[in-house]
């Protein structure tokens, strides 16, 4: 299953709705996130949710995440988009559920990480940032999505991790409490008709359906394109 769609023409992603034989009283609904892009794109989503009864929602909460952040934003104004921060989830307030880092487990891993992992993050990588982002244009950066089909999160560009202990930070150890979230939530509405609708990064997309498919028997029954942005 494909999540996003990369053209000279601009990028979408694909939401899909789910359904299980084992489940049958829960729908599940995956909306994929990108973190740059149209204003519509954001009100998109937002109309997509309404008709959900649970929302498991990504928000890594660093304190060193700032930097990164600011850059996200100075390139969304160079490309005449606007960041995730336009995407009103507060309005849903009373179904929401974090399915992502929290602030205290979030340093604790960070400081398990070593030394020069963190300074690369810290300091190497939102410098690499800002140089390319000077230049970059919308059909430039849909050309990374391009590049990285398979390895989403380098269209942000490169983690400079060959041993992949950045990568386990921010993706697989993310997983793992989403695939937690997934398995609570299910635990306790069974028996409840209900529709859980996973806003998530797009990078995420592929390992969440694969892990619903295999432990709940999840199939996708319908599925519909939504505009990040246009080139």
């Amino acid at each position: 299953m494909n999540f996003y769609e990369s053209t000279h023409f601009g990028l979408r992603v694909t939401l899909y709705d789910l359904t299980s034989s084992v489940e049958r009283n829960i729908k599940i609904r995956l909306i994929p996130m990108a973190h740059i892009g149209e204003k519509e794109y954001y009100k998109d989503v937002e109309n997509k949710l309404i008709d959900s009864d649970i929302i498991l929602y990504e928000g890594l909460k660093m304190t060193n995440n700032r930097l990164r952040i600011e850059n996200r934003k100075i390139l969304a104004k160079r490309l005449g988009l606007v960041t995730q921060a336009n995407f009103n989830l507060k309005q849903f307030k009373d179904k929401l559920v974090h399915a992502d880092f929290d602030p205290v487990t979030a340093k604790e891993k960070w400081n398990k990480l070593p030394l020069i992992d963190r300074i690369k993050t810290n300091l190497f990588f939102p410098i690499y940032m800002y140089f390319q982002d000077r230049t970059l244009t919308r059909i430039k950066y849909v050309k990374y999505f391009m590049k990285s089909n398979e390895d989403i999160e380098m269209s942000e560009g490169p983690m400079f991790d060959k041993k992949e202990r950045l990568k386990k930070y921010f993706h697989y150890e993310r997983n793992e409490i989403i695939f937690n979230q997934i398995d609570k939530t299910i635990d306790q509405n069974r028996t409840k008709s209900k529709r859980i609708s996973i806003v998530y990064g797009a990078g995420h997309m592929k390992s969440i359906f694969r892990y619903l498919s295999k432990k709940y028997e999840y199939k996708a029954i319908s599925g519909e394109f939504i505009d990040v942005f246009k080139t």
